[in-house]
């Protein structure tokens, strides 16, 4: 394995991270979103802060680092051509493993920080919504959006690590 390919496998990784910071983020554009929408003409109460460029912020943050992952995952090949000196596509280096291996190995462990980030809260969080509801209280969309939010990371990350073999297969094709 040549030192081009260690940071090849990086940069694809890096980029899996993000996908799990693009879920957080999902959730805050669905909030705003439905803040824009239920309120259209908020900019003309008094003391009301305009929602709209916020909107238009997250949305743009939310775009450019879709972007930025999809490039980290599908173009790490060129960016590991961009960023590597000469000697780093030839020399060798001392790890003996294969890229699938790597690729598998990293999936479970994302997948598992991803299910440690995200349970803790998903189980408070699911526990209060149950509350609510016996009490007999109405829904409040930004914490059912919270719940399908922190669920979508679990199922995410259970699946990182149930098929990490499989997801690795696909990425360490050359």
């Amino acid at each position: 394995m040549k030192k081009s390919d260690i940071y090849e496998i990086a940069i694809r990784i890096l980029g899996l991270y993000l996908i799990t910071i693009l879920i957080t983020q999902f959730r805050d554009v669905l909030m705003f979103a439905s803040i824009v929408i239920q309120n259209p003409n908020h900019s003309e109460q008094p003391g009301e802060i305009d929602q709209w460029p916020i909107f238009i912020i997250t949305i743009a943050s939310f775009i450019l680092l879709s972007i930025f992952a999809a490039l980290l995952i599908f173009k790490a090949k060129d960016i590991t051509n961009r960023i590597c000196r000469k000697e780093d596509m030839e020399v060798e280096t001392g790890a003996g493993m294969e890229r699938k291996p790597i690729y598998e190995i990293a999936l479970t462990l994302l997948g598992l920080i991803t299910i440690v980030q995200a349970l803790p809260e998903f189980l408070f969080k699911f526990r209060q919504h149950l509350q609510l509801i016996q009490g007999g209280q109405a829904n409040r969309d930004g914490e059912i959006q919270l719940l399908v939010i922190l669920g979508l990371k679990l199922v995410i990350g259970v699946l990182s690590v149930v098929y990490a073999k499989a997801i690795s297969v696909a990425l360490g094709k050359k």
